[in-house]
């Protein structure tokens, strides 16, 4: 594999395809990472460089953390990590209270476009505002002292989307998309099918957990002198949790709200939080790529249905993310299926703590 360094205009400096290892790792919720490993001798051309490009997989990383590092057996090598382009929208914070109403990812795209296309001084110059699915179902939002990338990957994920800023490598300009993974599992026929399966050999190493330890399923919404509340329990073990409303009236234009619709504003930030709180479902495995080939026969966001005959287990999951290990001449796919619980991170972070 050949990777491009790139400076801040997307002009290169140099190759690179002699390393020791590399790890990559492709997020559907969250923004993705890498780490190379590498010889000495690219030293300089590291610290001149802005960007990583994958031409293999069309991938923008940035180059972040350059460490020189003397091994155990006292080799000098190069560690370079960073974080992909996507990681870019959190340059910016939502600085003031705004509002905002329509389907998740027209929502997601009126905030990147204010914050890195209209608003003078905060513009990212080779940036611009490509496709959104169509949706139906509309929402109102309000924001105030988020991070840009992370308020849009969590308002998508809702709707089990994503973004991604796409790099056009002839044209030095960056794109920005709001996307979901096509539908493989055995249950349609638009798409080839993609079935991960211990028995038939398409993956290995197959582990699954549950875990429903943080799992609430009612939520008490409390905004101004009302309470919502939402009853996901369809009669299960009531877990209650409580949900600090939004105490603003204010439509988008500044009128005020009618009581149906402020208690409808409530329940719809009630439900992104009980979104938070759901059983956690996981699976993960070493993909043979043998059998199924990624981004041929399936890729990161695809809906794909998983069979794990030691367990019993049968289900229909999103793969979130993918790690590739490049190593030796060989590579590993490794694949995630299913929602994890929330991180200690996202939890400060929506405390705003």
């Amino acid at each position: 594999m050949e990777l491009l360094l790139l400076d801040s205009a997307f002009d290169e400096l140099g190759r690179v395809d002699d390393f020791e290892s590399l790890q990559w790792i492709s997020r559907y919720y969250d923004v993705g990472s890498y780490k190379l490993i590498l010889d000495v001798s690219a030293f300089d051309l590291f610290m001149s460089a802005v960007y990583l490009y994958r031409p293999d997989s069309g991938q923008l990383a940035w180059v972040e953390d350059v460490l020189y590092k003397v091994s155990d057996s006292g080799k000098q090598q190069l560690q370079i990590t960073g974080r992909l382009i996507e990681s870019l929208l959190d340059d910016r914070v939502i600085d003031t209270e705004s509002n905002y109403t329509g389907t998740v990812a027209e929502i997601a795209r009126q905030i990147v476009k204010k914050y890195f296309v209209d608003t003078a001084g905060r513009q990212f110059a080779s940036l611009q505002i490509g496709t959104i699915p169509s949706l139906t179902e509309s929402i109102s939002r309000q924001y105030k002292g988020d991070k840009v990338g992370e308020a849009c990957y969590e308002l998508l994920r809702e709707a089990e989307l994503s973004q991604r800023i796409r790099f056009d490598y002839l044209n030095n300009t960056l794109i920005y998309e709001v996307w979901q993974g096509l539908d493989r599992t055995q249950n349609q026929i638009a798409n080839e099918w993609a079935i991960f399966s211990d028995n038939m050999e398409t993956i290995t190493d197959f582990g699954y957990e549950r875990d429903i330890t943080d799992h609430c399923n009612f939520a008490y919404v409390v905004g101004d002198e009302i309470t919502v509340e939402i009853d996901q329990t369809h009669g299960a073990r009531r877990r209650e949790l409580y949900v600090h409303g939004s105490t603003s009236r204010k439509n988008d234009d500044g009128s005020a709200m009618t009581d149906a619709q402020y208690r409808e504003k409530l329940r719809q930030e009630g439900l992104e939080k009980l979104k938070d709180k759901q059983v956690a479902e996981v699976l993960n495995g070493t993909a043979n790529s043998k059998n199924l080939q990624y981004r041929v026969d399936y890729n990161l966001g695809d809906l794909c249905t998983c069979i794990n005959q030691q367990i019993g287990k049968l289900t229909d999951k999103r793969i979130v993310e993918v790690k590739e290990v490049f190593e030796d001449g060989n590579v590993e796919i490794l694949p995630k299926f299913g929602e994890d619980t929330v991180t200690i991170t996202s939890l400060i972070r929506r405390a705003g703590l």
